[in-house]
């Protein structure tokens, strides 16, 4: 999270959360609290964020997780099952995502589930899945 969480003040976290819960509504998929099964302990967020690129809708792969749960497996466990569902029930086109470059681990996760180097803008370097997994 060090690298996409940013401090918000109330008034930018309500527009943050009225943004996610109109992506749900209008599109049926967000990003999402995750908790973790055992015993119910929240870890962050993740899924599939709503974007529209030249007309068409698609989905960006994004995970923040607290940094007491980084390396078990958990971001890789989810980056796999995660385009099944994009490109299967929700019929997306193209799943995407992106990280600063010095993020060697968010990059490792994406070539470890399979996601193709697409290109590099403004300090980050993005990967997409071309296909189900």
């Amino acid at each position: 999270m060090r690298f996409v969480a940013t401090v918000r003040d109330i008034e930018q976290t309500r527009l943050q959360h009225d943004r996610q819960l109109r992506d749900l509504n209008d599109y049926g998929f967000g990003l999402f609290a995750t908790i973790l099964k055992s015993d119910q302990t929240f870890i962050g967020r993740c899924g599939l964020d709503p974007e529209k690129i030249e007309g068409k809708l698609q989905g960006e792969l994004a995970w923040m997780f607290f940094p007491k749960f980084w390396g078990n497996g958990i971001t890789t466990e989810f980056g796999t099952k995660m385009p099944e569902s994009g490109f299967g029930e929700l019929s997306l086109p193209r799943i995407f995502a992106h990280a600063r470059r010095e993020n060697v681990a968010s990059i490792s996760v994406m070539k470890k589930i399979g996601m193709q180097y697409a290109g590099c803008s403004s300090g980050e370097a993005g990967y997409e899945v071309l296909s189900a997994q």
